[in-house]
């Protein structure tokens, strides 16, 4: 179940996360042992009321192990700070000063179609139809579903996402002598269909 973000949803294409924000990366923050919120700078890009609902706080710096805490709510950005309220049962492991925290949001928050590049964020999967802007709806990960092609594919083998259709999949050929198989596979062909037309994968994301 995800939340369409920007524009539109287009029924079976590829979908990915947002793109991780800047200004939420690598912000000192200050975090007191058993506390069960954490203060965080925004970096100039305000938060409005429960935007890192299903988020995660990331902890990246040696000493901290790669800590991550999973946050509940948070309240709208007051003073370039937004406190962020941890998941039910969860507290603060160890206090940290002026540490360097990133904030990624819900993979399936604020979704946007995989553009025809290189990923950008994660890929989340294939929207089966139509979501509004700002609405949810379902995001297929796994099974038999259609999704737009980009050039030819083989019946049975892997598709990856296309670095040059935005929402599409694309032959994943491991000899292709490029660095296109650092996509990853997302499925395998079900359907063979033309190139810009539709074909049936078995989704595979996760």
């Amino acid at each position: 179940y995800t939340e369409m973000g920007g524009t539109v949803g287009v029924a079976n294409k590829l979908y990915q996360s947002s793109v991780a924000l800047g200004n939420w990366t690598n912000q000192d923050a200050t975090l007191v042992l058993d506390a069960t919120s954490i203060p965080f700078a925004d970096g100039g890009t305000n938060f409005v009321a429960d935007e890192a609902a299903g988020g995660t706080l990331h902890l990246e710096e040696v000493g901290d192990l790669g800590t991550t805490y999973r946050v509940k709510s948070n309240a709208v950005t007051a003073g370039s700070v937004t406190t962020m309220q941890l998941e039910d049962g969860v507290t603060v492991v160890n206090a940290v000063t002026a540490n360097a925290v990133t904030f990624i949001k819900n993979p399936w928050k604020d979704i946007i179609a995989k553009p025809g590049s290189d990923q950008t964020a994660l890929v989340v999967g294939v929207t089966p139809s139509v979501i509004a802007n700002g609405d949810w709806g379902w995001c297929q990960t796994r099974g038999v579903g259609s999704c737009l092609l980009d050039g030819t594919v083989i019946i049975g083998q892997e598709v990856r996402p296309s670095e040059t259709v935005a929402g599409a999949v694309s032959e994943l050929d491991y000899n292709a002598g490029s660095a296109v198989e650092d996509n990853g596979p997302v499925g395998r062909v079900v359907e063979v269909a033309p190139t810009a037309d539709f074909g049936l994968i078995f989704f595979t994301v996760e």
